[in-house]
């Protein structure tokens, strides 16, 4: 069993693994076309996916599916999609909650959480803040990063250093 790498492909809206072995790559998810939509590989929709990361057992790809302003899981598997977390509002929104009631604004970074693998962080990026999603149900999400009130105005940028929900990030 060698290191699976998966890649997101932003302009093909699709999901593909790889093994260095031979870096031979299909496509896992995804139709090709820009929009959304949960279920079996070929059918699943994805709109920008700009991140990935492999759950510890290598069983699921986690997916920041950007312009959709969702997290996605995609089995390795079977290439079923389906949505851990992220309203989807047309315009992004922010919200700490669980799964669906959650709020993204173009998420573009996801990592495993490297001791456990029990949830994953996201690079909120047009939030200005780093969240945390559980992987197990409901998939709690909460702010871990990024100032905890939200300021008039979108897209409020800063730098403050401070507690981390005091903490002004830039993006």
């Amino acid at each position: 069993e060698g290191v699976l790498l998966a890649l997101t492909v932003w302009l093909c809206c699709c999901i593909r693994p790889a093994a260095p072995q031979d870096w031979f790559t299909t496509t896992l998810a995804g139709e090709g076309a820009l929009g959304f939509v949960d279920g079996v590989a070929g059918a699943a929709q994805f709109n920008g996916p700009l991140d990935v990361a492999v759950t510890r057992d290598k069983t699921r790809a986690i997916v920041c599916d950007s312009a959709n302003h969702r997290i996605r899981s995609v089995s390795l598997q079977d290439g079923n999609v389906t949505t851990l977390a992220g309203s989807g509002s047309v315009l992004g929104s922010f919200a700490d909650a669980d799964g669906p009631a959650a709020g993204f604004n173009y998420p573009s970074g996801v990592s495993l959480e490297p001791t456990t693998g029990e949830y994953v962080v996201i690079a909120d990026t047009l939030n200005m803040r780093i969240r945390k999603l559980m992987l197990a149900p409901p998939h709690e999400v909460t702010t871990l990063a990024g100032a905890s009130e939200v300021v008039s105005g979108a897209y409020q940028r800063g730098f403050q250093d401070g507690d981390a929900t005091a903490a002004a990030l830039f993006s």
